[in-house]
C-alpha cells in the first residue's frame, strides 16, 4: 500500500499544482503512464499496473477539463525499454534501449498526441489492441 501511495499521491500532487496554474492558459502537461496500464499484472506488478491506470485517467480527465484551449495534455505509455530496472535476463517483446526509448518519448512529446504508446509498438496506438496484447505477453510470463 505504500508504494501506491508514493505512485498516486507524488503524481496528483504534481498534477494538481499544474492545472491549479491554468488561468496563464498555455502550456503542455506531459504524464508517464506505461503500457502496462491498459491491463492488470501479477504479483509485485499489480499495484504498479494499477497505479498507472490511475495516473492515465487522471490526465485523460484534466485534458477533458481544458478543451478549446491552448493547453495541451499527453500521457505517455512506453513500452519495454531497457534500464537499470529492466530484467536483463527475461526475454521481452519489443524491448528497446533507453536511448532509443527516450527519442520515441521526445518525438511523441513535440508532437503534442494526447496518448502516444512508445516506442512503436507493431499494433499502432490502438489502445484496445495494445490491452489485448500486452495481457497476452503478460499471461505467458
Amino acid at each position: 500500500m505504500k508504494r501506491q501511495n508514493i505512485l498516486i499521491t507524488g503524481a496528483s500532487a504534481g498534477l494538481g499544482l499544474t492545472m491549479a496554474n491554468r488561468e496563464q492558459n498555455f502550456g503542455h502537461l506531459v504524464t508517464i503512464s506505461s503500457v502496462s496500464s491498459q491491463c492488470g499484472f501479477a504479483k509485485s506488478m499489480t499495484v504498479y499496473a494499477a497505479t498507472k491506470a490511475a495516473l492515465a485517467s487522471l490526465t485523460e480527465g484534466i485534458g477533458i477539463d481544458v478543451p478549446n484551449t491552448p493547453i495541451r495534455v499527453t500521457t505517455i505509455h512506453p513500452g519495454y525499454i531497457a534500464t537499470e530496472i529492466t530484467n536483463p535476463d527475461k526475454k521481452l517483446p519489443f524491448i528497446v534501449n533507453a536511448d532509443v526509448g527516450c527519442k520515441a518519448i521526445i518525438k511523441a512529446i513535440e508532437k503534442e498526441v494526447n496518448v502516444a504508446f512508445v516506442p512503436f509498438w507493431p499494433l499502432g496506438n490502438d489502445a484496445l489492441c495494445v490491452k489485448n496484447f500486452t495481457c497476452c505477453v503478460n499471461a505467458q510470463a
